[in-house]
Formats: C-alpha cells, sequence, structure tokens
C-alpha cells in the first residue's frame, strides 16, 4: 500500500486543544466522514476504502481519469507514505496506535512548531514585514496583540468596529465582533478566557469587505512557489465556497480593483517571508487569505488577514478547476450542510437531472458534481457546478 491522505478538518481546533487524545464533536466527525474522499481530487495515487465510494461515484471518477487506488480496509502498519490536511498531537497519537511507522509521522519537536506556526501570530508578523518591505504601497494598520483587559477598552474606543481572533481557531470560529457600545460581559468573558487559555487575542479594526480572495503556496526546505489564486466568499466570517475561474482572470479582476503593481509586490515579498520564516520548519501548502476593502472613497488591500499552514479548500478549488475543467470555463465550488440527510439526498437528486454533467475529453464542460459520494446518511457535500 502506498499512500493515503488523511481528511481532518478539525486540525485548528486539535491544535488549540494540545491534547493527545482530543475528542472532537459529532459534527466534525460527520464532516470527516461524509468528505473522507476529497484528498483524491488533490492528491493523485491516494488509497481509500471500497466502503468509501458507491458506484455512481466511482463510474464519474472513472470517466474522468480520477488516479486512486481502492482497498478493502486499511492496513496502517503497512503504510509507506501518509500525509494529512493538518498535523497534530492527536492526530499522531491515533496513527502510532493504528501502528504507523513513527518514522513517517511529525515528531514532538515538529509538531511544537507547526502549532506555533499555525497562530495567528504569524499573520502579524507576515503583515508588518509586508508594511516594512512595500512603503511605497498604502497598507492598513497590522492587527495588534492583546494580552489584557485595558488593550481591549483602548481599541474598541479607537475603531467604530473591531474583530477580535483567538490564536487558534478553525474557519469561522474562534472570531468575534464588537464596537465600544456593544461589548458586552459575555465577550468580555469570552476574551478573559481566550486570553488564560492561548496566551492573547488578535484584534484590528473591521473593514469594509469588498472581495475575499488568496494566494496559495507551497513550500519545501529549499524553495517557496505560488500556486495560484483562491477567489472566494464567505457568510461574513466562515468559508462558504469559491468562484471556479482561471488564475489569469482572477488575478485581472483583483488588478483592476487594487492594481497589478502591488498585487506582485504582495506575492514576491510573501514568498520572502514564507521561504525566510516558515519553510525552515514545515514542508507543504499553505494559503494567505487577503480581502480588497473600502476605506474613505478609497479601494485597498489587506495582504494577511489569515495564514493557512495546511491545504485549503480555495487550493483544492484551484487544483480541481485546473485538472478537471475546461479551460475558459467558469463555475462554483461549495460546501453545503444539510440538517437532515435526505434533504440533501434529494437536493442531490434533483441537481442531477436539472444539471447533468457533461465530459468531454476527461474535463467538465457543464453540469454538477458532487466530489464525496451522497448516502442516506449524508449531511455534507462538497458541491461542483460548472456553467454552460
Amino acid at each position: 500500500m502506498a499512500k493515503i491522505f488523511i481528511f481532518n478538518p478539525d486540525h485548528e481546533i486539535a491544535l488549540a486543544s494540545n491534547n493527545c487524545k482530543y475528542n472532537p464533536k459529532r459534527n466534525i466527525l460527520r464532516i470527516s466522514d461524509d468528505l473522507l474522499v476529497l484528498p483524491v481530487w488533490f492528491c493523485s495515487g491516494c488509497t481509500i476504502e471500497r466502503s468509501s465510494t458507491n458506484s455512481e461515484w466511482s463510474q464519474t471518477a472513472s470517466s474522468m481519469g480520477l488516479q486512486y487506488d481502492v482497498c478493502d480496509k486499511i492496513d496502517y502498519p503497512a503504510l509507506t507514505d501518509i500525509d494529512a490536511w493538518g498535523w497534530n498531537k492527536s492526530l499522531v497519537t491515533s496513527l502510532t496506535e493504528r501502528g504507523v511507522n513513527r518514522e513517517l509521522l511529525p515528531d514532538d519537536t515538529r509538531l511544537t512548531i507547526i502549532r506555533r506556526l499555525t497562530e495567528r501570530r504569524t499573520a502579524v508578523d507576515a503583515m508588518e514585514w509586508l508594511l516594512s518591505s512595500l512603503c511605497e504601497f498604502e497598507l492598513p494598520t497590522p492587527p495588534v496583540i492583546i494580552t489584557n483587559q485595558s488593550e481591549i477598552d483602548d481599541l474598541t474606543n479607537k475603531y467604530s468596529d473591531v474583530v477580535f481572533k483567538s490564536p487558534l481557531s478553525e474557519s469561522g470560529r474562534g472570531v468575534r465582533f464588537a464596537s465600544a457600545q456593544t461589548i458586552n460581559d459575555n465577550l468580555r468573558g469570552w476574551l478573559r478566557r481566550t486570553i488564560e487559555q492561548q496566551g492573547y487575542i488578535v484584534a484590528e479594526e473591521r473593514y469594509s469587505v469588498l472581495q475575499n480572495f488568496a494566494m496559495e503556496f507551497h513550500t519545501t526546505h529549499d524553495s517557496t512557489t505560488f500556486d495560484g489564486y483562491s477567489l472566494f466568499e464567505t457568510d461574513g466570517i466562515a468559508y462558504t465556497g469559491n468562484t471556479l475561474m482561471p488564475d489569469n482572470e482572477i488575478e485581472a479582476h483583483i488588478s483592476s480593483m487594487i492594481g497589478v503593481e502591488l498585487l506582485n509586490a504582495v506575492k514576491n515579498q510573501l514568498i520572502i517571508f514564507i521561504q525566510k520564516n516558515i519553510a525552515p520548519h514545515y514542508n507543504g501548502h499553505l494559503g494567505v487569505d487577503m480581502f480588497v476593502f473600502g476605506q474613505n472613497s478609497k479601494t485597498l488591500l489587506h495582504p494577511c488577514v489569515e495564514i493557512n499552514l495546511r491545504p485549503t479548500m480555495g487550493l483544492v478549488a484551484n487544483i480541481f478547476y485546473k485538472n478537471f475543467v475546461k479551460a475558459g470555463k467558469r463555475g462554483l465550488f461549495t460546501v453545503d450542510f444539510y440538517r437532515h440527510s435526505d434533504e440533501l439526498l434529494a437536493d442531490h437528486i434533483r441537481r442531477k437531472a436539472d444539471k447533468p454533467l457533461i465530459i468531454e475529453n476527461r474535463l467538465i464542460t457543464n453540469g454538477y458534481l458532487s466530489l464525496c459520494p451522497i448516502g442516506g446518511q449524508t449531511q455534507y457535500r462538497v458541491r461542483v457546478e460548472v456553467y454552460p
């Protein structure tokens, strides 16, 4: 057996717990199970268990030339290669207990470094690097690290609206908004507990976002490369989905708002920062979230909102587009949740009928596809729709 890729979307929560025996909540177990085969779309040659597929999904995957291996049951002691959405103590402990060769897994020192670099303090450091390196451009004030209550009051009095973020949290979690008028005892309690448990809070002015996007990178000890863009949407806090379109069109869209010179300068300086501060300790995918915002009749760029030290859904969307969608087409890549599994199954059937999948030369030219099998208990779906 060659390799497996583990999709563990609760990675940041496990990091925050810093516990070898972290127990994920029921919804995390559900999304992990429902999206178990997602990695085969961006990690060629992965091995998956036969029970995690169904005939409908397998036939579609075959027609698109998807490269993966199937077995009846993963033989963990026999693995020769293993990767994960994110590495943390809990995952390493679990895999070790299943018999995985410890040499295939990150050691305690590397896990400690990954945890430190995943904290939002790294994004603050990157923002300060960009400000010092790109003096000729107008960039926002970097976020501040808060360690006590008086600093919280100073910030809410300074800005009309403030966003507070815990050092470690999954997408959309660990984020709170407040002003001097709206901050209350519940929020103060959350801030106090977070500072007690994680050491600090990151805070900055809340901006009027016009467009969210990200730059995706890959690091090795010797190099850092730019992999592409992610043009994504949120519900105000958490990720909801990506626009599927070519990188050059995304770049043109962003450049039309802030200028290509700034965009390229940020990209180049981030490569330098990552190679200097992250690549010596971490090899793999990472994404830097950004947004274009409006302020005082100007259109500006926030060049480093967060750094995700792992693959992201935006990266998956980018890779999927390049490998499985006809060049020049546009579409939607989104994550759906249904409280009732029968409603998701009904929607899946309806979309297949209304937007039948059309594949030419192993590339999608039109229609709907669920990247993971839909069964009777499925509640989460990664949905792709390519427009005519």
